[in-house]
């Protein structure tokens, strides 16, 4: 990553989707502290939902399927992800979205939360669904799981 930016004049966009959780917490420390320094020298944002992947999947999960079935959504959905990456994602997972904010602080990073979609997003599938789908999924849009992680 370093030498790549070296090539870029001006702001950079870091984007990461489904990355972090194939590292080990090390990794993760390295790898937050590359952003830093390229958004040191370029500024910029590192935009990814990998810190709040699991809550995510879940709130998903959640909209189609209500409350009772989310934790075993996500469980199955990660059985899929752990057999190809051959890694334990729940263990690869910080605690909760404040012990991964706590973590990617200390690497000298600052956090704004944001929701996935912009206000007033409709979604193709919404006409699809249920009433109460519908109602968890206004509820699911609202919630902040983007992070946009920029040097402090």
């Amino acid at each position: 990553m370093l030498s790549a930016v070296r090539q870029i004049k001006g702001k950079v966009a870091i984007v990461t989707d489904g990355l972090i959780m194939y590292l080990t917490r090390e990794e993760q420390k390295k790898f937050l502290q590359n952003i830093r320094k390229i958004l040191a020298k370029n500024g910029g944002v590192y935009i990814t939902y990998d810190f709040s992947a699991r809550d995510t999947v879940k709130g998903a999960s959640k909209v189609m399927y209500g409350d009772k079935e989310q934790e075993k959504i996500y469980k199955e959905s990660a059985k899929v992800y752990e057999s190809i990456a051959e890694n334990n994602f729940d263990s690869a997972f910080f605690k909760d979205m404040a012990e991964a904010k706590a973590f990617v602080e200390a690497q000298g990073l600052k956090v704004e939360l944001m929701p996935i979609l912009a206000p007033g997003t409709t979604l193709y599938s919404e006409k699809e669904l249920t009433v109460a789908q519908k109602e968890r999924l206004n509820a699911w849009k609202n919630e902040k799981f983007m992070w946009v992680i920029s040097v402090k």
